[in-house]
């Protein structure tokens, strides 16, 4: 397989910075580096997405281009409150149910799925409708994420996780705290690589 879509949220849409500098471009770029045929890298991110409204286009964004490699990329938009709401938009449950899901329909259609944890957002960063940090709400999500992939045996990127071990990730949001810079499009596209890269080699 020489098909690698990117599937999420905001986060994989990226359309706070140029095309070419969102993180997907830059994987795009440096796979064109790997010796043999290129790789075509297709961008299935849409802003505010739960994985919910993730699943109900996946046949149409997702399901026609399998077999591929499949990053899956939610938890942010999952984990937020909507106004006068005093439940998350998607609950922690349905949450890794819809999960196991999306990797079932990969694997379904002869893909290969990929997770990835979701970046660290600013820590002091509130989520207005809940009054709660953001990581705090994100956090059982990260939990759920990484359960996901040990209970289906799934390739992890673990992208919190490398954003965490960067002294300057702070650099790497956007004023909001949440989204990414430029300079964080180019943190997550190294870590996205770089947990990338040895999972594709092992299936050469």
């Amino acid at each position: 397989m020489k098909t690698i879509i990117c599937f999420g949220d905001s986060i994989t849409a990226g359309r706070s910075v140029p095309e070419n500098s969102r993180w997907t471009s830059i994987l795009q770029s440096a796979l064109a580096q790997r010796p043999g045929p290129g790789w075509d890298v297709y961008t299935r991110g849409v802003p505010g997405d739960t994985i919910k409204q993730g699943l109900e286009r996946f046949d149409k964004e997702v399901e026609g281009r399998l077999p591929a490699w499949v990053l899956i990329e939610f938890g942010l938009n999952d984990c937020s409150y909507q106004p006068n709401r005093q439940i998350p938009r998607t609950g922690l449950a349905e949450f890794g149910a819809v999960l196991n899901e999306l990797i079932r329909l990969v694997r379904s259609g002869g893909g290969r799925p990929v997770l990835l944890t979701n970046h660290c957002v600013r820590q002091d960063r509130i989520d207005e409708s809940s009054q709660r940090l953001v990581m705090d709400n994100l956090r059982p999500y990260q939990a759920a994420i990484r359960e996901a992939a040990s209970s289906t045996d799934v390739p992890l990127i673990d992208v919190e996780a490398g954003f965490a071990s960067r002294a300057d990730a702070s650099s790497g949001l956007a004023a909001d705290g949440i989204h990414l810079s430029l300079e964080g499009h180019v943190l997550y596209a190294e870590l996205v690589l770089e947990g990338l890269t040895p999972i594709l080699d092992s299936a050469a």
